[in-house]
């Protein structure tokens, strides 16, 4: 964005005058204005790091490619959060995601209008297509048919960047072991054992307590080869599905977006997005499914049992990285939807012998 054109603070900052400039610069308007526009708060509570809004305008006159509605970003209005979304780079990473990767990556993302990051302020923009004509299935769990397509354009995406040396042109696009930093993990798991007391299973909680232990060796394999394009919060809450349609999936929420080891996205997908019982019935035919993937879209030289052992490490990092953001976002969480994925994950865990798998290590 330009001086002219600043980063809004808050929704109310998106003026007709300001989206017709949006959307004028996008190429969506050429000769219409905005004669209005009513904003609605669509994103808050857990694992929300911002504002997001959905824009919806009228105009002074008929143009084809004047859209019925966007979906706007900003920075959160809170000051805490706000703070750690500027530590953790996600403003940033999610603008050059649009910015610089999505022309180039096998993921249906939304078009992006407007994209922009003010580093001075810590202020962000996106201005993002509104897919809600089609369908989400977070509270579903999902139906097979969509799992299996949220895991094929998985695999399709770490085929396409499997140890491409194209990944180094994104001198941002951090290597990521998965594995979170030591300080805060204690005060973090303290607060989810108290929280979630009764509900963790003994292996789990037994990796917890050990975190700092096993934490560098896990996390020093995790960043060796093959390494790939990870969205990094791979599940069903941040995609869209419409059966039948020329774009029957897409996927929002590119604030994680690193390089690593593709078992994080798949161990994610399966660990926050299916309830226990249903991750246990599907796991082995997913895991197989995404492996068979990876070979179709060119992968070498990466075994079934590798795959596996990739996607149980992944597992246990997903379990110590839900642990470790429990502090930041619990006091969003009151629908309980967080505490809900780190039981879950605990349970992944416990089932695919985390233990085991870091006593090999």
């Amino acid at each position: 964005m330009t001086a002219a054109l600043p980063i809004p603070a808050v929704l109310d900052d998106v003026t007709p005058e300001w989206l017709t400039a949006a959307l004028r610069a996008s190429g969506a308007l050429r000769e219409a204005k905005v004669a209005s526009v009513s904003a609605e708060l669509i994103g808050a509570g857990e694992g929300f790091l911002g504002q997001v809004g959905r824009l919806t305008p009228t105009y002074d006159r008929s143009e084809a490619a004047a859209p019925e509605s966007l979906v706007v970003k900003l920075a959160s209005s809170s000051a805490s959060t706000r703070r750690l979304a500027l530590e953790l780079g996600l403003y940033e990473r999610e603008v050059r995601f649009y910015q610089e990767l999505r022309p180039h990556v096998a993921l249906p993302a939304p078009y992006c209008h407007a994209a922009a990051f003010e580093a001075s302020t810590g202020r962000f923009l996106l201005l993002l297509e509104d897919l809600r004509a089609m369908r989400q299935e977070g509270h579903l769990a999902g139906a097979r048919e969509s799992l299996e397509l949220a895991v094929d354009t998985l695999a399709a995406l770490h085929a396409q960047w499997w140890e491409s040396p194209r990944l180094k042109l994104f001198d941002w696009l951090m290597v990521w072991s998965g594995v979170p930093p030591v300080e805060g993990f204690d005060a973090a798991w303290r607060g989810v054992a108290v929280d979630c007391a009764g509900r963790l299973p003994a292996a789990a909680a037994a990796l917890c307590e050990r975190f700092v232990d096993c934490r560098r060796s896990l996390g020093r394999r995790l960043i060796r080869p093959p390494l790939t394009l990870l969205h990094g919060d791979y599940r069903l809450e941040n995609m869209f599905f419409a059966a039948g349609a020329p774009r029957p999936f897409a996927i929002v929420d590119f604030q994680l977006v690193v390089q690593g080891r593709g078992g994080h996205d798949l161990a994610w997908f399966l660990c926050t997005s299916l309830d226990v019982e249903r991750r246990r019935e599907l796991e082995a035919e997913i895991v197989r499914r995404y492996h068979a993937g990876l070979l179709e879209g060119g992968v070498r030289d990466f075994a079934l049992d590798a795959c596996w052992w990739e996607y149980r490490a992944g597992v246990v990092a997903a379990l110590w990285r839900l642990v470790y953001a429990y502090t930041s976002l619990k006091s969003s969480d009151e629908q309980g939807s967080y505490r809900q994925m780190i039981e879950r994950a605990a349970a992944a865990v416990a089932d695919l012998d985390g233990a085991a798998l870091l006593a090999d290590l």
